[in-house]
């Protein structure tokens, strides 16, 4: 088991730590690559248990961990937070045993670790992650965008 700490900020909210409990559903990390302007899907599968809340969390390298979504079990929409709040190139796809999130309009800046996550009595288990590797650049995507 490892301690994180993590805070989100939000304008409705006061700003809020929590100490959760953090134990890894395997061990082997998924390996996606995707080029500049395309659409990802990273799948995040779970068995029926006592979880309320599933989150996606990004981490770059270098950086913090970073959450980035909220999905209560019992809402229909996930809640994004930070750069991602409002951002609508992330979705989140959920529903029985599932909460996938989908990336579109692919940027280099989403290169980076994701992980999917459940929680329940403020303990959060989380899957091996998602190395996500974007190539191309942004001028290459605009210059075939623009052949047409």
């Amino acid at each position: 088991l490892h301690g994180w700490t993590f805070s989100t900020q939000d304008t409705v909210t006061d700003h809020v730590s929590v100490c959760i409990l953090a134990a890894a559903q395997s061990s082997e990390m998924d390996l996606v690559t995707a080029n500049v302007g395309e659409t990802v899907t990273l799948h995040c599968f779970y068995k029926e248990n006592l979880a309320l809340y599933f989150m996606w969390y990004k981490q770059t390298m270098g950086d913090n961990l970073q959450i980035l979504s909220v999905f209560y079990k019992y809402n229909k929409n996930a809640t994004f937070y930070h750069e991602f709040k409002g951002n609508t190139r992330f979705s989140v796809q959920s529903g029985e045993g599932m909460n996938h999130l989908k990336i579109s309009d692919m940027q280099l800046s989403d290169s980076a670790t994701y992980y999917c996550g459940n929680s329940y009595a403020n303990q959060v288990e989380f899957g091996a992650g998602v190395i996500l590797t974007v190539k191309g650049t942004t001028s290459e995507f605009t210059k075939k965008g623009n052949s047409n």
